[in-house]
């Protein structure tokens, strides 16, 4: 029996090679695990931070624009406090934070409805303009788009992005005839035939400090048979105007037809399950 021989130089030499090279395998795996686990776990910790920066935002927005609080929500100098901030967090003095605080513009539900073109005809004196603009419902004081940047590290710099839109806080709203103001240009109580008038209806909470972008259904309530016409402004329904004549669609424009007495004018508004409505004084309207 043929005994056993030992390893030769090469076999050894080979042996070990395969050995370290194992070694090294493993702790570059390892130590690649352990950068990749540290810049995820840096990822979540800036996620953190620029989440607390935006609860910061929305908290303070609840206490100054809030019911009761001292600054209107669509005030872009009342945003100056955050919009292109850039600190550094308190808690993890190697984030660098930067915040933009800009206006967002939102649209009504019923917008595709809205963009149907819809006129009336005023008679031969004013002629329908060719482009009535956008007619959809524009929300542009309600809403902020926020984008909180947080970036750390030497060199090229590492940063989370986090976009959010914080919407003006919910008001306490009463049902009320002072919850609605409606103001009037001119201010008068008399229209001449064919005269008109302009309607701007402005919405408070129970503090009196306005609520933007409420949305508005006009109506005329007439005294008797009196009537006249409401046209509506494109994309907002916080003003429109009122004309002593009545306006039909394709009707002759030189059949002009009026109905005198006394009229007053509604702007309704609902919000948080609360309905008010706001009146105009009694007007008179002349006939011909």
């Amino acid at each position: 029996m043929r005994p056993a021989r030992g390893l030769s130089l090469v076999e050894t030499i080979m042996a070990t090679f395969l050995l370290v090279s194992g070694f090294v395998v493993t702790a570059v795996l390892y130590h690649t695990s352990l950068r990749y686990a540290s810049a995820v776990e840096r990822q979540q910790l800036a996620l953190l931070v620029a989440e607390n920066k935006l609860e910061e935002i929305r908290a303070w927005s609840r206490d100054v624009h809030g019911t009761g609080g001292s600054e209107s929500f669509g005030d872009d100098v009342s945003w100056n406090t955050y919009d292109g901030a850039v600190e550094t967090d308190p808690d993890h003095p190697e984030f660098t934070v930067r915040v933009q605080a800009n206006r967002h513009s939102l649209f009504s539900p019923s917008s595709q409805f809205e963009q149907v073109r819809f006129s009336a005809q005023e008679g031969e004196t004013e002629t329908d303009p060719p482009d009535f603009g956008d007619p959809r419902k524009g929300f542009t004081n309600s809403t902020r788009r926020v984008e909180i940047t947080v970036e750390w590290g030497p060199g090229p710099r590492e940063e989370v992005r986090l976009i959010s839109l914080v919407g003006d806080p919910v008001r306490d709203f009463e049902a009320s005839e002072e919850a609605i103001t409606i103001g009037m240009n001119p201010s008068t109580t008399t229209l001449a035939p064919g005269e008109d008038i302009r309607l701007t209806a402005v919405a408070k909470d129970t503090s009196g400090q306005e609520i933007p972008d409420a949305v508005f259904t006009w109506y005329v309530e007439p005294d008797g048979a009196a009537a006249g016409t409401l046209i509506y402004d494109a994309g907002d329904s916080a003003s429109c105007r009122f004309v002593n004549q009545i306006l039909i669609e394709e009707a002759d424009p030189d059949l002009i037809t009026y109905a005198p007495g006394t009229v007053r004018i509604g702007a309704r508004a609902r919000l948080g399950g609360e309905e008010a409505v706001g009146w105009t004084p009694m007007l008179t309207l002349f006939g011909p």
